[in-house]
C-alpha cells in the first residue's frame, strides 16, 4: 500500500487515508518555560497512521535551568484530542529524579503533561523532581 504524499481524507470512518513517519523535536518545559535548561539530547520519531500517533522520545538534561512549575513535555508532532486526565498507553522511564514512585504521562494538545503515581494518589510533576542529570525514554500512543 502506498499512500500519497498529501493526505487525501475520506468521510469514510473504515477507510485508511494517512500514514506518516517522521521526526521531531521534543523539549521539556516547567511552567511553560525552560529559562536555562540544557540538553544533550533531545530527539523525537514519530509514525502516524490514520488517528494514532505512536511516539518516542528521549531527552538528557544537562542543567534544568531555573524556571518552575508543572512539567511537561512540548512539541508533538499533531495535536491530540481532548484527552486531559486519559491516560495513554506507553511507557516513561527516568533516571536522576527525586521521589518519583510511578511516572505517568497524558497528551494536552501538542504536549504531554508529566505525572507521578505514588499508589494511592498522582501528582503533576515539577522541577523539583528533577536534577540536572535527569534523563527521559517515553514511547507511547495519542489519538489525533
Amino acid at each position: 500500500v502506498q499512500f500519497p504524499a498529501t493526505q487525501i481524507p475520506s468521510a469514510d470512518p473504515n477507510a485508511l487515508d494517512d500514514y506518516e513517519e517522521g521526526t521531531f523535536t521534543p523539549a521539556l518545559v516547567f511552567g511553560g518555560a525552560a529559562v536555562g535548561m540544557t540538553t544533550s539530547l533531545a530527539t523525537g520519531r514519530y509514525t502516524k497512521v490514520g488517528r494514532l500517533v505512536n511516539f518516542n522520545i528521549s531527552i538528557t538534561l544537562t542543567a534544568k535551568g531555573s524556571s518552575v512549575g508543572a512539567a511537561t513535555i512540548t512539541g508533538l508532532p499533531f495535536t491530540a484530542t481532548n484527552a486531559s486526565g486519559i491516560f495513554s498507553p506507553g511507557v516513561m522511564l527516568v533516571s536522576n529524579v527525586t521521589t518519583v514512585a510511578v511516572p505517568m504521562y497524558y497528551p494536552n494538545s501538542t504536549s504531554l503533561v508529566l505525572e507521578d503515581f505514588t499508589g494511592s494518589a498522582r501528582a503533576v510533576m515539577t522541577e523539583g523532581d528533577f536534577t540536572n542529570t535527569t534523563s527521559i525514554i517515553l514511547t507511547g500512543t495519542y489519538s489525533v
